[in-house]
C-alpha cells in the first residue's frame, strides 16, 4: 500500500462468477493463512485461493494465490509374499516368495528385516526374498509365523505378518523292524 502505516484486514473471498477456487480448504486468522484439511502430495500438490485485503478506509484489493504441497515421506502402506507355502525337507536357504511394498511415494528404496513372529529363527531375508533358515519338517510343524519389517529409505516403516504353509511330501523309510530275531536251527525252509 503506498499509504504509510496502513493496517489491514484480510479475509478469503469467494471466486469470481464462472471461477473456483479452494478457499473451503483453508481459514486466515490476522495475517496468517492455515489448513482446514489434510493434504496429500500425491493426490493434489497445489491449491487455489483468493485472499482479500481492505485497508482501514475501507479499499480493498483481491489477488488469487497459489499454495503449493511439498512432498514428505508417507509411511509404507503394505506388504505381500509371493508365495506363502515351501515343501518340507528342502534344503537350508530355500526360496519361499518374494516380497514387494506398497508405498505411495514414487521411486521409493526399502530395506527388509525380520522382526518377530512366533517362528521368526526358522526364516533367513535376503534382499527381498524370504528363505529357509532350517530344514522344515511338516509333521513337526504345518504352519509359521513370521513378521517382517520394511522400512523406506527416510526411515518410514510398516510390519506385516505371514502365514507360511510347511507342505507334505513323501518322506523316506526311517527305520526298519523285525518282530522276531530268532529263528529255531533245523527250521524248514520257508519258516518265518
Amino acid at each position: 500500500d503506498e499509504d504509510a502505516g496502513e493496517k489491514f484486514t484480510f479475509a478469503l473471498v469467494d471466486a469470481a462468477e464462472g471461477s473456483a477456487n479452494d478457499n473451503a480448504l483453508f481459514a486466515i486468522s490476522g495475517n496468517r493463512i492455515t489448513t482446514n484439511a489434510e493434504f496429500d502430495f500425491e493426490a493434489i500438490d497445489q491449491y487455489n485461493i483468493q485472499v482479500g485485503v481492505t485497508d482501514r478506509d475501507g479499499l480493498t484489493f483481491a489477488q488469487d494465490l497459489v499454495v503449493h504441497v511439498a512432498d514428505a515421506n508417507d509411511e509404507p502402506t503394505g506388504i505381500t509374499l509371493s508365495a506363502t507355502e515351501v515343501a518340507e525337507n528342502l534344503p537350508k536357504g530355500t526360496e519361499i516368495g518374494t516380497l514387494s511394498v506398497t508405498d505411495p511415494d514414487e521411486g521409493d528404496t526399502f530395506a527388509y528385516r525380520l522382526q518377530g513372529g512366533a517362528d521368526k529363527s526358522l526364516f533367513k531375508l535376503s534382499g527381498n526374498k524370504l528363505t529357509t533358515n532350517v530344514i522344515l519338517d511338516h509333521e513337526d510343524q504345518d504352519s509359521l509365523e513370521v513378521t517382517i519389517r520394511v522400512t523406506d529409505k527416510a526411515g518410514a516403516y510398516t510390519d506385516a505378518t505371514f502365514a507360511v504353509m510347511v507342505l507334505d511330501s513323501n518322506d523316506a523309510p526311517t527305520n526298519t523292524e523285525i518282530s522276531n530275531i530268532y529263528i529255531n536251527e533245523n527250521s524248514d525252509i520257508g519258516t518265518a
